[in-house]
């Protein structure tokens, strides 16, 4: 149901099904809100059991349902259809509901798998597979040396199967991109993948692939493994810092050209064996919500001396549990980085978390004064002893502190 939801709304969230779900399993944005979808499993009559676990579902949502904005509709949806005492008890379940609540039965399944075939297909129906035969059938037809590329291969047979292939795969889109050069990693950067061949003629052809929906990397995930050999000294030292930058923080990482080899399981059959290549890693950007923070002053009586809203453009989360929040406020004149690095210490136990925050000023000269004020009037508490905080959008926790000598002591 979940990859049906992306195919039309591909900035779904999900919960996993969990007893902290919150009574949520879809959040489709609507607007300023989310559009909650519970999705469950019955397929026969809803019994007392049954309706226990919905009742329990839409308690915790009307209780505590976790979100950052608000509910704008609700929708169960089961795939069986009610009978009149059924949808009887869920309107008198959901008559106090301050939105719209409805449920979602057999019929909405059938609608969406109508719209969708290609999905039932790639699950159930042998889809997956033809996805593959047919990018391999893309890329025979690219690097067949016997039968250099022309505008007319690219308009015609290249464009059929690269529109089968983008019409029954779920989870990614295949998009050809053409140069006279190998592309620049900067054209590449909205992709999950790419593979660049060289063509018959001399040019370059590249198999770009697209996410269609925010889970797409962790339904169809990229698989392998990569094996880099640097010969100089100095560069690998040099690559050694910059793939600890990657571990910790999610940085990009560049993989230096012809120095690569791989062994990879990827989309559409493009993954394989390869030697002498090169790549780029993009930031470990995350899907999650990123609800601004506030940056506070405090004195050493713990008034609140001043103030100032923060918002996440970028979070990136690295394998080894580090991050890099990247920060700025409305007026853009504040920038910064707030800098976790990866816990240490054995789990199960607490464990010692270092966090560094650095942030820089723009140019305030001939600024309007009320972009400027809220930024000089909390620049001018970082003295002794006052203490800066980071809290949440909303309320009073703090989220880290720094002492007056500027050494974060704490991070929750």
């Amino acid at each position: 149901m979940a990859v049906l939801v992306a195919q039309d709304h591909p900035d779904t969230l999900r919960r996993v099904p969990a007893s902290g779900d919150g009574g949520i399993d879809l959040m489709v944005p609507d607007g300023a809100g989310y559009e909650v979808r519970q999705v469950k499993r019955f397929t026969q009559r809803i019994e007392s059991g049954e309706r226990k676990q919905i009742k329990d579902s839409w308690d915790t949502l009307r209780a505590d349902p976790r979100l950052s904005r608000p509910i704008t509709a609700y929708r169960l949806v089961m795939p069986v259809d009610p009978t009149p005492g059924e949808q009887q008890w869920f309107d008198e379940l959901v008559a106090d509901a301050p939105w719209l609540a409805t449920w979602w039965g057999e019929t909405h399944w059938h609608a969406l798998a109508s719209q969708h075939p290609h999905v039932i297909d790639y699950f159930f129906g042998g889809g997956r597979d033809r996805v593959a035969r047919r990018s391999r059938a893309l890329q025979s037809a690219i690097i067949d040396p016997t039968h250099p590329v022309t505008a007319v291969d690219v308009a015609a047979s290249m464009a059929i199967m690269q529109r089968a292939l983008n019409r029954d795969d779920p989870h990614y889109r295949y998009d050809l991109l053409t140069s006279g050069t190998r592309p620049a990693l900067e054209d590449l950067q909205g992709c999950a993948l790419a593979q660049t061949t060289q063509v018959a003629d001399g040019g370059f052809l590249t198999i770009v692939v697209v996410p269609k929906h925010r889970y797409s990397l962790q339904d169809a995930p990229i698989q392998g493994s990569i094996t880099i050999k640097i010969s100089d000294p100095a560069r690998a030292k040099q690559f050694q810092e910059a793939f600890t930058a990657f571990e910790h923080f999610g940085r990009s990482l560049d993989l230096p050209e012809g120095m690569v080899s791989a062994k990879m399981v990827a989309p559409g059959g493009l993954g394989g064996d390869f030697e002498g290549g090169g790549g780029w890693i993009g930031p470990a950007i995350t899907n999650d919500e990123r609800p601004p923070l506030r940056m506070v002053a405090v004195s050493d009586r713990g008034v609140v001396l001043a103030e100032l809203k923060l918002d996440l453009p970028t979070v990136t989360v690295g394998p080894a549990g580090g991050a890099e929040l990247h920060i700025v406020d409305a007026t853009g004149l504040l920038t910064g980085l707030v800098q976790v690095a990866p816990p240490r210490g054995a789990l199960g136990e607490p464990r010692e978390v270092t966090l560094h925050f650095s942030f820089a000023v723009g140019e305030i000269p001939g600024r309007p004064v009320e972009q400027v004020l809220p930024i000089v009037r909390l620049l001018s508490y970082f003295e002794p002893p006052n203490e800066i905080q980071l809290r949440p959008e909303y309320g009073n926790q703090v989220v880290a502190y720094l002492d007056s000598g500027g050494v974060c002591l704490e991070f929750g």
